[in-house]
């Protein structure tokens, strides 16, 4: 996940949804919140990118 949020993909007000393999929200914020950071070394089962400058990551258990 580090590496997506490395990415010009992100930005400073990209608003992050985090969620489990069954889809529920662990956290959500921008990629600097406090509730964002224990998820960076969590590996993605995959990702959806919006229009609206969001992005739901799906992080394996």
């Amino acid at each position: 996940m580090i590496d997506l949020i490395a990415s010009t993909m992100v930005e400073d007000d990209t608003e992050l949804t985090i969620r489990n393999e069954q889809h529920k929200i662990l956290a959500k914020g921008e990629w600097w919140k406090d509730r964002i950071y224990p998820y960076y070394l969590s590996k993605m089962k995959g990702f959806l990118w919006t229009d609206s400058n969001k992005i739901i990551i799906d992080i394996k258990e």
